[in-house]
């Protein structure tokens, strides 16, 4: 068993793939037959003091976190050819049995982080808590802002978005939050998972690059791999464990509908999702709307259309590093309407 998961289950951070790690290792043969050879040797491997065996009690009762009606005393039960006697709290003899079991378990497994020496000593618990303090990155329509964090992933933030992440990333995990679209080029780093919170998804990796886009408003969120693989998980509110999960490769996408709360698995292609970092506009089967629309937010203008102008057909195509003008210009060809810049605002006219 990884003593730093048992770290973490025993100060309250292990996540739920944690948990469940810890739970199968529990009820495995290599896991019983190496917590039971520790329940046979403890008295003589351990010098337990009075502070840790409070500690101990206390832990075991907040994790099976049992009722406290009247007391019922639990008479020699033999559990791997060992007696134990003990005191236990219980509503039913099923109820006893669940606890004793799962005190007996936890008890164990607490004796093998002893081992591993996986509690931190009294000393270090009086340490002052360090702050984490966080960093928050805007960008304003017809901007867009590359941003290099500190293990040195490469953050590409699409216009109208913002990214809030740590100063310095823990020594567990590298955790951001994102409202909008970003595009991420994570440095592997297997001992640190990258992890990227959205209101309504949570991405995991390790070392990859992919793109994350959920903006209020919009009815669907998506997720899509350009290289490595990604784990997308939607959390119940409540509790925090996964309700939903995908995994992704390369080229892949998890769409997630709000309003259903569903999340499919598709093929995409590298312009539709990937070509906004390389500063490329593309369109597929576009409606004229939906042209402006990305304009809009693209080069920070807003269009005014005229009513004597009506765009039937829709628009495929792309435009690379190019001004607004010479947009413009490509446009009125195709759809044949005269336009006029004022300021911030394009008009736009029947020819």
């Amino acid at each position: 068993m990884n003593p730093e998961i048992l770290k973490k289950f025993f100060n309250g951070k292990a996540n739920p793939d944690e948990v469940h790690q810890l739970l199968i290792w529990i009820n495995s043969p290599e896991g019983q037959k190496e917590l039971e050879g520790l329940l046979e040797g403890y008295e003589e491997d351990f010098d337990l003091n009075e502070a840790d065996s409070l500690r101990m009690k206390q832990t075991i009762l907040q994790k099976i976190n049992l009722p406290k009606p009247e007391k019922i005393e639990i008479e020699t039960h033999s559990i791997s050819d060992k007696e134990v006697k003990g005191v236990f709290s219980s509503t039913s003899t099923k109820g006893l049995k669940v606890a004793l079991v799962a005190c007996v378990s936890l008890f164990l497994v607490w004796m093998y982080a002893i081992k591993l020496d996986v509690f931190e000593n009294h000393a270090k618990e009086e340490l002052t808590t360090e702050l984490v303090n966080f960093v928050e990155r805007s960008v304003p329509k017809g901007q867009k802002l590359k941003i290099i964090l500190g293990d040195g992933s490469e953050v590409h933030l699409n216009t109208e978005s913002s990214i809030r992440f740590p100063e310095k990333f823990s020594s567990d995990q590298r955790e951001v939050f994102l409202e909008g679209e970003a595009f991420f080029d994570v440095k592997p780093d297997p001992n640190r998972p990258f992890i990227v919170h959205t209101k309504s998804l949570q991405t995991r990796v390790l070392g990859t690059s992919f793109t994350v886009k959920e903006i209020e408003g919009n009815p669907a969120g998506m997720v899509a791999v350009l290289t490595g693989k990604v784990q997308v998980s939607i959390q119940d509110a409540a509790t925090g464990f996964d309700v939903r999960k995908v995994n992704l490769e390369p080229m892949d996408a998890a769409s997630f509908d709000f309003k259903n709360k569903s999340l499919l698995k598709k093929r995409v292609d590298y312009d539709d999702v990937f070509a906004w970092k390389d500063n490329v506009i593309s369109f597929k089967n576009a409606t004229f709307k939906e042209v402006t629309s990305r304009l809009e937010s693209w080069y920070g203008v807003e269009f005014s259309i005229s009513e004597d102008f009506n765009a039937k057909k829709d628009y495929s195509g792309k435009f690379e590093n190019q001004s607004l003008e010479e947009v413009l210009i490509g446009l009125s060809f195709i759809y044949d309407f005269n336009y006029k810049i004022k300021d911030n605002r394009i008009l736009i006219s029947k020819n």
